[in-house]
């Protein structure tokens, strides 16, 4: 059983190539003595990051996509699908540093609906699907 170490205030950390900080953030120690942070807790900061990852109008980074890519547990070959492209095109975003704007948002919802969709009622996120609500973007 872990037991309750310390609990932090202004709390950093970095996830997906950013610095950020939590409020507070229960630290426990586990049974050989090392600090950490509970599994619950964890991923209740990696849910608040993907969720404004998701939500910024902008495309993503390599850092932000592989963190999606991480937690979701996707695979490239069905996120190529999602986006209409072949999976090799992942490798030239990557180096390039950054996404194309429309793919990243189709992405973002995708990973979005990954991780909240059990929630809110799952809804297929297929580029097909979104061309309508995300055509301002290529204007």
């Amino acid at each position: 059983m872990f037991e309750l170490f310390e609990t932090k205030i202004n709390y950093e950390l970095p996830i997906a190539g950013r610095l950020w900080v939590f409020p507070k953030v229960d630290l426990h120690k586990d049974p050989e003595g090392r600090v950490c942070i509970s599994a619950a807790t964890l991923d209740k900061m990696h849910r608040g990051v993907a969720n404004i990852i998701c939500g910024e109008p902008r495309e993503f980074s390599t850092d932000e996509f592989e963190f999606l890519v991480s937690i979701t547990l996707s695979k490239y070959a069905t996120l190529a699908e999602v986006v209409c492209c072949e999976p090799s095109a992942f490798s030239n975003w990557k180096k390039r540093g950054r996404f194309p704007k429309l793919e990243s948002m189709v992405l973002k919802k995708h990973f979005w609906m990954q991780i909240f969709g059990k929630e809110v009622g799952n809804r297929s996120s297929h580029a097909a699907s979104l061309a309508g609500e995300l055509s301002e973007l290529t204007e």
